[in-house]
């Protein structure tokens, strides 16, 4: 997580000087070239900070999250949680 915090910093910053996501996501691929956050992720938290999210640490994962896991996965960690 840590490795993308400076990363989400950025890309609050320039939501809040208005830049669109295309435009955040050129300028974190210019200054981070390989180390870059994919595109899909830089799209996803500028919409995150667009809609007024202001901290840049990802939310506490609970066992609810279980339900984004495929079946299988999903049985695997209950049981294991009830052992």
């Amino acid at each position: 997580m840590h490795r993308f915090l400076e990363k989400r910093y950025a890309i609050r910053f320039c939501v809040k000087l208005g830049k669109e996501d295309k435009t955040t996501y050129r300028k974190i691929k210019e200054a981070y070239d390989a180390a870059a956050m994919d595109r899909s992720n830089v799209f996803a938290w500028h919409k995150l900070f667009r809609e007024d999210r202001e901290t840049v640490k990802d939310n506490d994962r609970t066992s609810c999250d279980l339900q984004h896991q495929p079946k299988h996965v999903a049985s695997e960690n209950f049981s294991e949680q009830r052992s």
